[in-house]
């Protein structure tokens, strides 16, 4: 079975190598719902969700969370950086992020 990171990094891979084609990739990362007044929020595509970012390209990111457990993993188009949050408790991976956003973007 593949870690939450080995998942993320073969889209992210499969992504930049073509193999998904780019119609498929600006659908999923086109906005579908959400009006971009919570900045933590944004917005979501197809499956993705999508954060504004003001010094390049937007931000995509996967989401989720069950009693006891939160998951976030974000790609940064700018800088090839792939971060990926697992958590056993139900709310704090969210948090980590910025803290992530804020030293290495």
């Amino acid at each position: 079975m593949l870690s939450p990171k080995e998942v993320v990094n073969k889209w992210v891979d499969a992504f930049n190598a073509g193999e998904i084609s780019r119609e498929s990739v600006a659908e999923m990362l086109s906005r579908q719902s959400g009006d971009g007044t919570d900045a933590e929020e944004g917005y979501y595509g197809y499956g993705m969700w999508i954060m504004d970012n003001p010094h390049g390209r937007d931000f995509a990111y996967f989401q989720g969370c069950d009693p006891g457990v939160s998951f976030i993993s974000e790609y940064n188009p700018n800088n090839g950086i792939i971060s990926v949050l697992v958590s056993n408790y139900g709310d704090n991976v969210w948090r980590e992020m910025r803290k992530i956003r804020e030293v290495l973007y």
